[in-house]
């Protein structure tokens, strides 16, 4: 089995109210029983969703012949969990019956599993790809080795995305199974599934600029806003200590921004030019602040999750 947790904001099918999903990747093994185990662990570490995969030489063996059993299963144990399920299509590898010039049923292949499984209310939406995984930009792969991402990596890899507005994001283990790093990552995955309110609407924000002094260097900040509430997302690419003051445009709030990960209150100093912020980072860290609108309404289904550095 190969395991990977991503990060959308699904909208293809099912429409309703905004639904941030960040789940664990999943192939799903014969026998269901190891698979509740599996998802059980997953949604109590914080994930609201399952991403899987179907590719076309597994899913129509015979021209015409369709298999999704494997799917089918799977969806039916996410929906016992409380999970979602966002399913991509792979056009690769090929049945062994494709010849030259039916490139085209690729695309049949999709439309049937879409038609077939997109109108599952469990399924958040069914994408084609096409034959790779998502590219750098949205994944990192997590674990201890050559060409594999720290915690610390990844959780400045996830944050940077939401940063970017990203509709979505991976974080890969190169284990077979469900790994403890996958399942650690929770921890910062339920600060969006509980507070999927918050982060769900919002956009970066494009008015003004916000600038880095001091010890700056590797130091990005972007603002996101909603029509309820605006976001800081300040990430420490660095592996060093960074120790910052950030500026921020002069309609900024000074008071009274939330932690969201460690849950304390923050406020900022008004300046010359506009409110600011003097902050020490650690290596490859980040920082992350919502603030309500409604200054004295609190966030919108707020909740904090108290993380450990690690």
């Amino acid at each position: 089995m190969l395991f990977w947790v991503a990060l959308s904001v699904a909208g293809q099918l099912n429409e309703g109210p905004p639904f941030v999903a960040i789940g664990v990747w999943y192939t799903a093994p014969v026998d269901p029983e190891p698979m509740r185990q599996d998802f059980h662990a997953i949604r109590a570490s914080g994930f609201n969703a399952v991403m899987t995969s179907v590719s076309w030489k597994d899913g129509e063996p015979r021209r015409g012949g369709y298999n999704l059993l494997p799917l089918d299963r799977l969806i039916a144990v996410a929906t016992e969990a409380g999970l979602r399920v966002h399913v991509d299509v792979l056009t690769e590898p090929e049945p062994s019956w494709k010849t030259e010039g039916t490139n085209a049923l690729a695309g049949s292949f999709y439309e049937y599993v879409r038609k077939r499984v997109g109108s599952h209310p469990t399924v958040l939406a069914v994408d084609l790809p096409g034959t790779n995984p998502p590219e750098e930009s949205r994944r990192a792969i997590v674990g201890t080795g050559p060409g594999l991402r720290t915690m610390r990596q990844a959780r400045v890899a996830l944050w940077s995305a939401i940063a970017r507005g990203s509709r979505g994001f991976s974080f890969g283990s190169p284990d077979d199974r469900v790994s403890a790093e996958v399942l650690a990552l929770g921890e910062v995955a339920g600060v969006i599934t509980r507070n999927s309110a918050l982060f769900a609407p919002l956009q970066p924000r494009r008015a003004g600029e916000v600038t880095v002094t001091g010890g700056g260097s590797g130091v990005s900040v972007s603002i996101l806003e909603s029509a309820e509430a605006i976001a800081v997302i300040a990430v420490n690419h660095s592996p060093d200590v960074r120790k910052v003051t950030i500026t921020f445009p002069p309609d900024t709030p000074e008071a009274i921004w939330q932690n969201m990960e460690a849950g304390n209150e923050v406020h900022f100093v008004m300046g010359r030019t506009g409110p600011s912020l003097e902050y020490t980072f650690a290596g490859e860290d980040v920082l992350v602040l919502a603030i309500s609108k409604k200054l004295r309404q609190g966030l919108p289904g707020r909740q904090t999750t108290r993380l450990m550095r690690r």
